[in-house]
């Protein structure tokens, strides 16, 4: 299945805020500040490298940017704000790893904002882990930090 193979990317986002990220106390952790917004988001995608040590990592061909990432005319995705995103494949059936994660970008740059951890914009969460089913047929965006 295609997702599997997905799911098997890597990325980062990068995300710039109007205001310098603040420090949680009792925690080596930052988050965004309260009245912070989100400048600039982008998301960096990469593979692990096989036969390197662990987190070695490159930037993804052409041949897997162009590979089927998920097969549907549409997609619903949901990132950490809690809220749905339309997709329309560009082809009308499915959508390539590059345009799979460029609709993961589109939600986290449209519903990144309205995110909310330790009362601030969540600036920690921000390495891709996967997209998952949810049980109301939404794909939602998981994040590790």
């Amino acid at each position: 299945m295609e997702i599997e193979r997905f799911n098997k990317f890597s990325g980062t986002l990068e995300i710039e805020l109007t205001r310098p990220p603040e420090k949680i106390p009792n925690t080596g952790c930052f988050r965004g500040a309260a009245d912070a917004k989100i400048k600039s988001l982008a998301l960096t995608v990469t593979t692990e490298i096989a036969d390197q040590p662990k987190y070695a990592e490159r930037a993804l061909t052409s041949q897997e940017l162009l590979s089927v990432g998920f097969r549907g005319a549409q997609i619903q995705l949901r990132g950490r704000a809690g809220i749905t995103v339309l997709h329309n494949a560009p082809n009308g059936e499915y959508f390539t790893v590059e345009e799979l994660f460029d609709a993961v970008e589109i939600t986290e740059q449209r519903t990144r904002g309205e995110s909310e951890w330790f009362g601030g914009i969540d600036i920690h969460h921000i390495f891709f882990a996967g997209i998952h089913q949810a049980s109301d047929g939404v794909w939602e965006i998981h994040w590790d930090s």
